[in-house]
């Protein structure tokens, strides 16, 4: 996403509404929305009830660090770590494993991908954002549970570029 649309803004007081928060400051490439009852600090963020709890699945490996690839702002930012690429929440949202209840998730554990892969999904009132994968290679971490919260930039999968 490279600019904030009307539609956003819409979502974005509608989460307002359900989640009881008093402002709330949204800044996607230039553009910056500041909504609520007073102005939202510059450090705050919503309260996240998102967060992966330590019972997400995870599956540590041994790798080198790698550059975050993609100066592409369609795509969602990928960070170096330790283990390979992370793919982060391109948005706020529900994240989603599967394309629907029931159905094969995108990926597992092991699994090799591509750059263009879907790796998950992002919903928010019932508008779907795919995540592409951003980097090839074998997925060794999923760091949340499907169906929780997750914030814009909160790591979601871990991608081993060299295996």
């Amino acid at each position: 996403m490279t600019d904030i649309r009307p539609d956003d803004v819409a979502v974005l007081s509608r989460l307002m509404d359900e989640h009881g928060w008093t402002s709330l400051r949204v800044s996607i490439g230039t553009t910056t929305v500041v909504l609520g009852d007073g102005p939202a600090p510059e450090t705050a963020a919503p309260p996240s009830p998102a967060r992966a709890p330590s019972s997400a699945v995870r599956q540590d490996t041994a790798g080198a660090a790698q550059d975050g690839a993609g100066s592409d702002p369609a795509r969602p930012h990928e960070a170096s770590t330790s283990t390979g690429v992370t793919v982060t929440a391109p948005n706020l949202g529900t994240f989603y494993r599967a394309p629907s209840p029931g159905a094969a998730s995108y990926v597992e554990l092991g699994q090799r991908v591509e750059a263009e892969d879907e790796v998950c999904l992002i919903e928010v009132m019932k508008l779907y954002t795919p995540v592409r994968a951003g980097a090839a290679g074998v997925v060794v971490e999923v760091l949340v549970e499907d169906g929780a919260l997750v914030e814009y930039g909160q790591p979601l999968i871990v991608i081993d570029p060299d295996g």
